[in-house]
């Protein structure tokens, strides 16, 4: 939750003091990041997942783990004596397990890289079209 002024701070606080007295809380506070936007999502998913499906046959949610794991850094461990790979974080969750999606910045920056990497593979990803939802509604019109 965004606080933008010390009566919000106040009510938050205030909030904090009838729950603490119902038991413990737990209570997180951190400077304010502009998280994703939902049209940053669906550009990952509906513009460069979708593209790079329909080029490789690879699953969206296979794209996903790899790009998440060349841009973040990858863990090995070992399950059963089987090596498992998987990325360090994603676009959701951060190197300790917790939830923690990417600012506008770093999703932008992330989405680059795809673009980069499959670039290099020999895939054209496009940039997406900042006025589609405009288009869709005048289509619908």
């Amino acid at each position: 939750m965004k606080l933008d002024t010390l009566a919000e701070v106040d009510t938050a606080c205030d909030f904090m003091r009838t729950q603490v007295e119902k038991g413990p809380i737990d209570w997180d506070c951190k400077p304010w990041k502009e998280p994703r936007t939902d049209e940053q999502n669906n550009a990952l998913w509906g513009v460069a997942y979708k593209t790079l499906h329909l080029l490789t046959g690879n699953d969206p949610d296979d794209l996903h783990d790899y790009f998440c794991g060349e841009h973040f850094g990858w863990v090995d461990s070992d399950v059963m004596g089987q090596r498992k790979r998987k990325p360090r974080r994603t676009t959701t969750v951060d190197e300790r397990g917790r939830k923690k999606k990417l600012t506008t910045a770093e999703f932008a920056e992330f989405y680059d890289f795809i673009q980069r990497r499959s670039s290099e593979n020999g895939y054209f990803v496009p940039d997406p079209d900042p006025l589609w939802r405009k288009h869709r509604e005048e289509l619908a019109a």
